[in-house]
């Protein structure tokens, strides 16, 4: 009886580490492909931020608006920073959680605010 059971034991054994071989090695590449996409993104959002920066200086100098920095040069300057530091910190193997929720705080902040104004 312990013969059978331990054939049983070993056979179940081989099988379970046959999937998980099968399974991590979806996963690396899932992981690879996510890493990938993140990092479009990240570079997206940071052109995003560089954009947004200049173009609300370049608002404030032709307009005087004070709504240009507050919404253009402020919100771009922190989004732009927060890219630079995501990339960074990506690049070094270590991807700061930080600078990902500061990056979605500032788009967030600037489309809230944005669709009040135009709201109004």
């Amino acid at each position: 009886m312990k013969d059978v059971s331990q054939e049983a034991y070993d056979l179940y054994s081989k099988r379970a580490l046959v999937i998980f071989k099968r399974t991590s090695k979806a996963l690396i590449t899932q992981a690879e492909k996510a890493r990938h996409d993140l990092t479009l993104i990240a570079k997206e959002i940071n052109e995003e931020g560089a954009l947004l920066a200049i173009g609300g200086f370049l608002n404030f100098m032709l307009t005087g608006s004070i709504s240009a920095i507050r919404f253009g040069l402020i919100l771009g300057s922190i989004l732009f920073a927060f890219s630079i530091s995501s990339l960074r910190s990506w690049k070094s193997g270590q991807p700061s959680r930080l600078s990902l929720i500061g990056q979605a705080d500032a788009i967030f902040i600037k489309r809230f605010i944005g669709s009040i104004k135009v709201a109004h």
